[in-house]
């Protein structure tokens, strides 16, 4: 019996030796394990927040352009009210011409007109003959 417990007592002694260095491995594979898994957390991190500052800077540039595209807006309405303007002035200064041109013609006409009905009283059938 003492040499069945003596057996069984080494070869419990050589389970429990066999699951120490079972257990040292695997807290070595462990320790082995958390270095990259802390390494890649703290890559992850890093990228983070370099994305979180490019997006930062993105949305800066965004909110820039924006106000470009509003300033850009306002001054091309700006700009067609100024011409619309310019456009009517133009019809209105083009209709004056044509007027003060209708009465310059109809001017003319008359001072045409008048210095032959000045020099000859009579009507166009009262007409002395021509010369000869």
């Amino acid at each position: 019996m003492v040499t069945m417990q003596s057996t069984e007592v080494g070869a419990a002694e050589m389970m429990l030796m066999e699951l120490r260095h079972t257990v040292q491995s695997l807290e070595i594979d462990l320790d082995l394990m958390r270095n990259p898994k802390a390494s890649l957390e703290n890559s992850l991190r890093e990228v983070e927040a370099c994305y979180a500052l490019q997006m930062e800077q993105l949305n800066g540039i965004l909110l820039h352009l924006e106000s470009e595209l509003t300033q850009t807006r306002a001054e091309g309405q700006r700009q067609a009210q100024e011409y619309e303007a310019l456009l009517n002035i133009k019809v209105k200064l083009e209709a004056e011409i044509t007027t003060y041109h209708y009465l310059g013609e109809e001017g003319r006409t008359s001072i045409l007109v008048m210095p032959w009905t000045a020099a000859t009283p009579c009507k166009p059938s009262e007409r002395p003959p021509p010369a000869r």
